[in-house]
């Protein structure tokens, strides 16, 4: 049996790079878990607007309400989920135009506090990387 040429065993060999940086795909496509501790409604708009809000934890919908909020507004929202860890969902639509969703992603951190503006278009979402530390400031 002849055996193979240095060039015929590159050749076979040449996927497997490939295929080594694909095998961690399915690990970073899944959502990661984090703890939610506070969510707030924002009008970044010049005009009093209606934000409407959905909640998933496991996609479980655990939260859907709707906020007015005046120009500028901020409102935190009642806390009605789960706060161990999980995967959260957003999604918020501003006087029931077009739905926005992000998934609520923390890398290392414990817990999280979210954001959900109503802008001029659309709907942006913020996340940072901070828990509440004084008693009745975040869900528990």
């Amino acid at each position: 049996m002849p055996s193979p040429s240095r060039r015929g065993l590159l050749r076979s060999l040449a996927p497997l790079p490939a295929l080594a940086a694909a095998a961690g795909c399915t690990a970073l496509d899944s959502p990661s878990k984090t703890s939610l501790r506070e969510l707030y409604a924002v009008n970044g708009r010049e005009t009093a607007h209606a934000l409407h809000v959905r909640v998933s934890a496991d996609d479980e919908r655990v939260l859907e309400t709707s906020v007015e909020l005046p120009p500028g507004g901020r409102e935190r929202l009642d806390c009605a989920w789960p706060t161990d860890a999980r995967s959260y969902t957003l999604a918020a639509s501003a006087d029931g135009a077009d739905w926005h969703r992000h998934t609520v992603a923390s890398g290392d951190d414990e817990c999280l506090t979210a954001e959900l503006v109503a802008g001029e278009n659309d709907v942006a979402f913020g996340t940072f990387d901070q828990c509440p530390t004084g008693i009745g400031e975040s869900c528990r």
